[in-house]
């Protein structure tokens, strides 16, 4: 009798496994990766990950960067990921809610959704000045010192809270940063009391941030709308006043979905 394999089934196809697995791995390394560091990685043999590579190229799944050498998985996977969650509408839906708020506040403004226990960028509209924010497409920010993050984690079910929180570390890149369940717990209520969230630079110094959740019929969070700009331009004693104006934007988001207080 076949012995089965990973989960108990005997169907499984080792190349896709590994694959599959390549994928995964790279979904958490924003920056890419070489060669060398994925098979360190998955030790996956050379010349098998190299063919791997080519494939996903071939498809437009992966990109190589010519001057460093680093593959990085392209947005055709973001398109999926949506696909799959059903909202593959949601950027159709957000960018002229988006585009409205930009022009209002004049800063970049951006969407965002849950991934594992993180924030991934999903589009963002570039802000009206001559200096103002580009972010990374695919980039993820962390739950507990990012506006974007603190947003969901106040809306969220408390048992998808408390998953995520025993999933990430509350890692302190400075003074402002909050660093403790207790003290975020807090940080939630007033976010649940006011309806939006803010980083008072508490990942990167001098750069301000203000959030707000797209919710859907169910009343969940699926999705987060936010701005950034410099500190010197979004400013602590205007965050009632933007965070106002992202929380009509997210609202207008949020009613597409069938959302009603």
């Amino acid at each position: 009798m076949e012995q089965s394999k990973g989960n108990g089934s005997k169907y499984i196809i080792p190349n896709l496994s590994n694959a599959l697995s390549l994928i995964e791995i790279m979904s958490h390394e924003s920056t890419g990766m070489s060669l060398s560091e994925m098979i360190q990685k998955t030790k996956i043999p050379k010349s098998t990950l190299f063919r791997m590579c080519s494939t996903l190229m071939d498809a437009g799944y992966m990109m190589k960067d010519e001057d460093s050498g680093q593959f990085m998985l392209t947005r055709k996977f973001l398109r999926v990921g949506l696909a799959a969650l059903g909202e593959e509408s949601l950027i159709e839906k957000a960018l002229a809610p988006m585009r409205e708020l930009r022009d209002r506040v004049n800063e970049t403004v951006l969407l965002g959704t849950l991934m594992d226990n993180d924030v991934a960028l999903l589009e963002q509209v570039i802000g009206n000045y001559p200096f103002t924010f580009f972010i990374k497409p695919g980039k993820h920010f962390v739950m507990h010192a990012s506006a974007p993050g603190k947003a969901l984690l106040a809306f969220l079910k408390d048992e998808d809270r408390e998953s995520i929180f025993s999933n990430i570390e509350m890692t302190a890149y400075n003074e402002r940063t909050i660093t403790s369940k207790e003290a975020m717990m807090k940080e939630i209520q007033d976010i649940r009391k006011r309806g939006y969230a803010v980083d008072r630079a508490e990942e990167m110094d001098g750069v301000h941030c203000v959030a707000a959740p797209v919710f859907d019929q169910h009343k969940h969070p699926l999705a987060v709308i936010w701005t950034t700009g410099p500190s010197g331009r979004i400013k602590e004693e205007d965050f009632d006043t933007i965070g106002k104006e992202v929380m009509a934007c997210a609202h207008k988001i949020s009613l597409s979905y069938g959302y009603n207080i």
